[in-house]
């Protein structure tokens, strides 16, 4: 059964336009990894990557999906097991701010949103 969705105290960052995981982002994606250990529970954990409206969209929805990718990759790489992630791009199809105005907005609908798809006790 579906449990919701994990907040995440700091953002995942990518450099630029592309989908390589910023370095600075280590100690959140070592955070994800260890509550996963902790929760074995949550058998599947869907990562899913949101950019802004200001690019074309096919091509946003291609790059968040490499995103989604390469974040469950660094988390297979921190002993994750493959089969508990799923990689959804959402490209900016859900934005938090449907018209932004602000830089600010136009950054929080950049994000990385953690749900839990299937738990189990």
């Amino acid at each position: 059964r579906a449990k919701g969705v994990l907040a995440l105290k700091e953002s995942i960052y990518f450099d630029g336009a592309t989908a390589q995981v910023r370095a600075s982002s280590q100690p959140v994606l070592k955070g994800i990894a260890s509550m996963l250990g902790a929760y074995p529970g949550v058998r599947v954990l869907e990562v899913e990557v949101h950019v802004d409206t200001k690019g074309d969209p096919a091509g946003e929805q291609a790059l968040t999906q490499s995103r989604a990718e390469a974040v469950v990759a660094a988390l297979t790489a921190l002993g994750v097991a493959p089969e508990r992630l799923v990689a959804k791009g959402v490209g900016s199809s859900d934005p938090l701010f449907g018209n932004p105005t602000s830089d600010l907005e136009r950054a929080r609908n950049r994000r990385v949103v953690l749900k839990v798809v299937r738990f189990e006790e």
